[in-house]
């Protein structure tokens, strides 16, 4: 049961690159597709940030994912208290979606419908000079995988619009994997490596 509730957030593996130019994911991920004892493949980018409601603020982990894929490896949707992951394809009035865990939505007294304000942390967090970059999403979906370190510092948004929050062009900060036999991951790993040599 616990593994179970880890993999509704987190993934058996992970592909990542060195650098910031993990542009290739899509064929990234369509190569280890085909690796035997692959079940799924799915990009993903990570940042941190905050989240504001007009019940509160709160540091957060942003996830951007692949709506379409993401199911491949995340149970993710048998976690989901309200709402759908394809909900984060569609936006409303310009604004798009965003799905938040059941403590955070507690914690900015926020509901389904609202609209939230996401905030990256920028150069100026980090003692430079750039300034935060910021966007409204609205609240589609709420999930609840039983863990509290997710559900109280986990977003989740659609992965090309955090991409284009971030300004980073369609840069993935990896492609998450999931394996039939994740206790002998090491058996899969070298016939990923293979897959992926040029």
């Amino acid at each position: 049961v616990f593994r179970d509730k880890v993999l509704g957030v987190k993934s058996h593996a992970e592909i990542i690159k060195h650098g910031t130019d993990f542009v290739e994911y899509d064929e990234i991920a369509a190569a280890v597709r085909k690796v035997p004892g692959v079940l799924g493949a799915t990009p993903y980018k990570l940042r941190e940030g905050m989240v504001s409601a007009p019940g509160g603020i709160a540091w957060v982990s942003v996830k951007g994912v692949d709506p379409k894929t993401v199911g491949e490896v995340l149970n993710l949707r048998e976690y989901l208290a309200r709402g759908k992951i394809s909900d984060l394809e569609a936006s409303q009035g310009g604004v798009p979606g965003c799905l938040l865990g059941t403590h955070l939505m507690k914690k900015l007294k926020a509901d389904i419908g609202n609209e939230v304000e996401l905030l990256l942390a920028g150069e100026s967090w980090r003692g430079g000079s750039g300034a935060p970059r910021h966007k409204l999403f609205r609240v589609v979906g709420e999930f609840s995988s039983g863990m509290y370190e997710f559900d109280s510092h986990l977003a989740i948004v659609g992965l090309t619009e955090l991409q284009a929050l971030a300004a980073e062009g369609g840069v993935a900060q990896g492609v998450e994997l999931r394996v039939a036999d994740p206790m002998n991951i090491k058996k899969t790993t070298p016939l990923v490596e293979e897959a992926l040599r040029p």
